[in-house]
């Protein structure tokens, strides 16, 4: 009879057993907060909410807001799409279409709107948009459809509220006390408004350690902002002085002493207040007496204009220019900056180009993820249809791509045989086309043709092709395009 091996276990002495610790949440996130409101940021111009003031401050300069449209631009490029559970079931597919519909299909707003208005949260560091359900008249307290995701102005955030221990965000605070109401919409709901977490989404950008205001990337351009707006200023105010020069007006020393006589002192002000008007463009001439010194026969009131003579050491166009391409870079936007000096090249436009293509989908990331957890699984839960295989709402790359680099990635994978004929694999060579996507209803199997190319034909023979070594005649090597 054969013997059967029992395994042996060896005891675990007391040093060698894991120390037991609790399984929930011990630490906190410790942000700094006051009153339901962040704050992080040192400089009080950054400190949610006066930050939103200096951010749309910041917007009204071109730097800002050519570098803000960019963003809004290759954002707005994203195609999204809906995408089934795998190997899912016909009614898993009716439920996900049906869902997807209903996101296409919102009153008085599109899809594309939703994203728009997402976007400002670049500017801002969040944006925050209410679900509105359509509910049915079928089954109560289902949902029939999604009425829209109602955007909530930034401006009118006042706080936000956090669980016990300070680690989730339980809602958000609207105070429409402040807002201009002249057709009085607002006055039967009262001033405060109270978000629970689960009736909105809240989208944020930038590295914000959890905080629920995000971080705008305006914070890291607002230095050179603040030089560059400075700076201008300064310029504007010396090419203004040197265009109408700087009035200067000669008086007696005695109407200017501490010892002038009550007339003497009136008249002092009142010159005073002539140069003021005269420099700000509200006076047109003066009237000066035309008295004189009985000694020197020099007149005792004189009117000139101080002109700058001489070139400045500095060129202030340079020093603009660096706080200007210092924004742009901030912004991820230093593609636009591109061309306009003697530096630069294609390649580098591209890396640019992709560089901020990549700042974008990390943001179209967010908003996936916010509306697969925020909204869709809410949906499922709320009709009691199964959260255990939901359906995904995804988005396509923005990055542009080259249809030449797209046609010698499918020559050559499927030369060699690794390119499966699928539906996915159609719908990529397609879309690239502007051409729309085939469906599981087309008969798409029997619109692909025969295959016509011998491309894959120099892969097989020791000699031709990629082969290391030629042995004899090798018809593809002149053929630069079989370079990897």
């Amino acid at each position: 009879m054969q013997k059967v091996k029992e395994e042996v276990v060896k005891a675990l002495s007391e040093s060698e057993k894991p120390d037991a610790f609790k399984l929930g949440e011990m630490g906190y996130i410790a942000n700094s907060v006051f009153s339901g409101v962040p704050i992080d940021e040192l400089k009080q111009d950054l400190i949610f909410p006066k930050s939103l003031n200096t951010f749309k401050q910041m917007q009204y300069h071109s730097a800002v807001a050519s570098s803000i449209k960019l963003f809004e631009l290759v954002a707005g490029k994203s195609t999204w799409k809906i995408k089934y559970p795998n190997k899912a079931t016909k009614s898993e597919k009716k439920k996900a279409d049906m869902v997807w519909d209903w996101l296409n299909s919102m009153q008085d707003q599109s899809f594309n709107d939703f994203l728009a208005s997402a976007c400002s949260a670049y500017t801002y560091g969040f944006s925050i948009f209410e679900k509105v359900y359509i509910p049915s008249t079928e089954e109560r307290g289902k949902i029939a459809g999604i009425k829209k995701l109602s955007f909530r102005n930034q401006n009118s955030v006042s706080k936000f509220l956090f669980s016990e221990d300070g680690n989730d965000i339980t809602g958000v605070v609207q105070n429409i006390s402040g807002l201009q109401d002249s057709f009085g919409r607002y006055k039967a709901k009262g001033n405060e408004v109270k978000l629970p977490r689960k009736k909105f989404l809240l989208l944020r950008v930038g590295q914000h350690n959890d905080s629920p205001i995000g971080r705008s990337p305006l914070v890291d351009a607002y230095v050179s902002w603040k030089f560059l707006t400075e700076l201008e200023k300064i310029e504007a105010q010396g090419i203004a002085r040197d265009l109408q020069g700087l009035p200067v007006l000669m008086l007696p020393a005695q109407y200017m002493s501490e010892d002038a006589s009550p007339s003497q002192k009136a008249i002092y002000q009142y010159y005073m207040k002539v140069l003021n008007n005269l420099q700000q463009g509200v006076q047109s001439g003066i009237i000066l007496p035309s008295a004189t010194d009985p000694e020197t026969r020099l007149p005792l009131f004189k009117l000139e204009l101080l002109e700058s003579i001489g070139k400045k050491s500095f060129d202030t166009s340079e020093i603009k220019k660096y706080y200007r391409d210092a924004i742009h870079i901030a912004l991820f936007a230093d593609l636009l900056i591109l061309g306009t000096s003697n530096t630069g090249s294609y390649n580098l436009a591209t890396t640019k180009s992709t560089l901020i293509g990549a700042f974008a989908e990390q943001f179209l990331q967010t908003v996936k993820d916010e509306l697969n957890k925020q909204l869709i699984k809410q949906i499922y839960e709320i009709n009691n249809w199964g959260t255990d295989r939901l359906p995904e709402i995804d988005f396509d790359s923005v990055a542009d791509q080259s249809l030449e680099d797209i046609s010698k990635y499918i020559s050559r994978v499927g030369a060699v045989g690794y390119l499966t004929k699928d539906l996915d694999v159609i719908n990529a060579s397609r879309t690239p086309l502007g051409l729309d996507p085939l469906t599981e209803e087309d008969d798409w199997e029997s619109m692909l043709p025969e295959k016509t190319t011998r491309s894959g034909d120099g892969y097989k023979t020791v000699g031709e092709g990629t082969s290391n070594s030629v042995q004899g005649g090798d018809s593809s090597a002149m053929n630069m395009e079989n370079t990897a």
